[in-house]
């Protein structure tokens, strides 16, 4: 799907949600581990002191993981990162691609019960990350998670928690792109046009009207009336 939208032949622009997930971050499995880590390192805005030191040498990946041995408690993707022998790091997505007006999280507590599900020493070495398409309309979301009752400390969670948006990936991914091994490079590009496809693109500036004032103080947009200019 990713290699046909960057060709433009990807027909179906309107997929559900869990398959823009696994289209966009599926790959991700075939990619050398140092390479993943470069990417999150680079677009996931937590604190320096929440990365582990140690660069790891190995990643799983899983897809829609159920971390309660009864009910269902089901994180998007959880990436975990492992050094020689040990966990290193673990990465929980909750992804949501709706449009203005549609229901967000399936329910309230939907990002405390995914922290919750998590053993404790999990949490301990977890970021958790809220990948929505527009971060101002989530805030009011992410801000009724806090203030639900949890079993475990709010202000660790909160430390850990973020919300973002779909354009931060695609700024990360035009900006690193030449310095990603080719697969990886294939990657960024396809996923650009994938989201570019769907209408997510990053804000260009004002750097066209450059080549539209030839002159300083040449009005563009507007002319006032002037009694000469009637006659």
């Amino acid at each position: 799907m990713l290699l046909a939208a960057k060709h433009g032949k990807d027909r179906n622009l309107k997929l559900c949600e869990d398959e823009i997930t696994s289209c966009v971050f599926g790959p991700l499995a075939f990619m050398p581990v140092q390479e993943v880590w470069r990417l999150f390192r680079k677009w996931l805005p937590f604190s320096p002191e929440l990365w582990p030191k140690e660069t790891p040498s190995d990643l799983s990946i899983s897809f829609w993981e159920n971390l309660k041995k009864s009910g269902r408690v089901e994180p998007d993707i959880i990436f975990r990162f492992a050094g020689v022998g040990e966990p290193l790091l673990t990465v929980m997505f909750e992804v949501k691609w709706g449009i203005k007006g549609e229901p967000r999280l399936s329910h309230d507590p939907q990002l405390v019960n995914q922290w919750a599900a998590l053993s404790g020493k999990e949490r301990e070495r977890a970021l958790h990350v809220y990948l929505v398409k527009e971060v101002g309309n989530e805030k009011e979301e992410v801000g009724k998670s806090f203030s639900k009752k949890t079993s475990f400390p709010k202000k660790e969670w909160q430390e850990r928690l973020v919300c973002l948006g779909w354009r931060g990936l695609i700024d990360v991914l035009r900006f690193e792109r030449p310095k990603f091994t080719p697969a990886m490079n294939l990657w960024a590009d396809s996923v650009l046009s994938f989201l570019g496809r769907r209408g997510l693109t990053t804000f260009t500036g004002f750097d066209w009207l450059t080549e539209v004032v030839k002159e300083p103080g040449e009005r563009i947009f507007w002319k006032p009336i002037t009694p000469n200019s009637l006659a």
